[in-house]
C-alpha cells in the first residue's frame, strides 16, 4: 500500500465548486493520465446527520483518490439538527446528477459511478441510491459502498431480520467513538420511531421489496460497534432482493476505526475497501454484459 503522506503530497490541489441549485462539492483528481476512463466516487461524509463539511474527511478522500485511482467528488450536503433528513438526501442526489453530467469534462467514466458513504453518510448513500432508482436513474449507478452505515433504526428492522440485529445488545455500554446510546440519541432527536420511519430515507426498513434494483453493494462493518448489524441486516435484505452484495466485518475494531492511528488495521481496511470498490464495478460490468 502507498504511504499516506506521499498520496497527500502527490495529489493536485482539489477544486471546490457549487452544484447549481445544490450543495458545494470538492473534486479530487488522481495523477493518472488515462483519458475519460477513471471511476468516479461520490463521497458522502459522516457526522450523525448534524455535523461535517468538506474538511471533515478530506484525508479519506485523498486516500480514496490515490489508492483507488479514481476521481472523487465529496459532497458538503446541508446538515444540522434543524435540517430535514430528506433535504440532506436531496443534496446528495443533486451532487450525483451533477457528477454524472460533468464526468466527461472531469475525465471520468459516467458508467463507473460509485456512491460511497460512511456512518450517517452511509445511510445517506443508501437513501440517495433508493431515490435515484425510484426516479428511474438506477442504471446510472455502478455501485454502492456503505461503511459503518446507520441504515436502519433497530426497532424498525423488517420482520424476518430481527434475529440478525444483535449488536446493540452485544455491544451495549461505553464504546470507542460512537456508542449505542449516541446512536439512539440521534434517532430520538429526529423523532424517528419504528412507527413513523420513512422508507424513502431508510429503505432497509422496507425490506427486500424496497431494495429491488440496487446496484452491486459493498458493506463495511466493525465488530466492536453498536451499529454493526445495521450492515448485517442491510446485506441480508439486499441479498433477498436479488442484489449482489459483499460484506467485510473487521473483528475487534470500533466505529470508523480507519480515522484513528491504527497502522495494521488501517492497511487491512484500505486494501479491503479498494477491493470492494473494484468488486462493485466488476459486478456491475458483468451484470450489464449478461443477456
Amino acid at each position: 500500500m502507498a504511504v499516506i503522506n506521499e498520496l497527500e503530497s502527490d495529489l493536485p490541489r482539489p477544486d471546490d465548486t457549487h452544484v447549481p441549485g445544490g450543495p458545494k462539492v470538492r473534486v479530487y483528481k488522481p495523477t493518472t493520465s488515462a483519458p475519460q476512463s477513471l471511476p468516479l466516487v461520490l463521497f458522502i461524509h459522516g457526522g450523525g446527520w448534524f455535523a461535517g463539511n468538506l474538511e471533515t474527511e478530506d484525508r479519506t478522500c485523498r486516500m480514496l483518490c490515490g489508492l483507488a485511482d479514481s476521481l472523487v467528488v465529496s459532497v458538503e450536503y446541508r446538515c444540522g439538527f434543524d435540517v430535514p433528513l430528506e433535504t440532506e438526501v436531496q443534496d446528495c442526489v443533486k451532487a450525483f446528477s451533477w457528477a454524472r453530467e460533468q464526468a466527461a469534462e472531469l475525465r471520468a467514466d459516467p458508467k463507473k459511478l460509485v456512491v460511497l458513504g460512511g456512518s450517517a453518510g452511509g445511510a445517506l448513500a443508501v437513501s440517495a441510491v433508493y431515490q435515484l432508482i425510484k426516479a428511474e436513474k438506477g442504471d446510472q449507478i455502478a455501485g454502492l459502498v456503505c461503511m459503518n452505515g446507520l441504515s436502519v433504526l433497530p426497532e424498525a428492522t423488517p420482520p424476518g431480520y430481527k434475529h440478525l440485529m444483535k449488536s446493540y445488545v452485544e455491544n451495549d455500554g461505553p464504546l470507542p467513538f460512537v456508542s449505542g446510546k449516541d446512536t439512539f440519541g440521534l434517532y430520538e432527536y429526529r423523532k424517528i420511531t419504528a412507527h413513523n420511519i420513512a422508507t424513502n430515507v431508510f429503505p432497509t426498513a422496507g425490506g427486500p421489496a424496497a431494495m429491488h434494483g440496487f446496484p452491486p453493494t459493498y458493506v463495511v462493518t466493525s465488530d466492536n460497534d453498536a451499529s454493526r448489524d445495521d450492515g448485517t441486516v442491510l446485506e441480508a435484505v439486499l441479498k433477498d432482493a436479488g442484489v449482489r452484495v459483499k460484506r467485510d466485518n473487521f473483528v475487534g475494531l470500533a466505529h470508523y476505526f480507519w480515522t484513528f492511528p491504527l497502522p495494521k488495521a488501517n492497511e487491512r481496511f484500505w486494501e479491503s475497501l479498494i477491493g470492494g470498490i473494484r468488486w462493485t464495478l466488476e459486478a456491475s460490468d458483468s451484470h450489464v454484459a449478461s443477456p
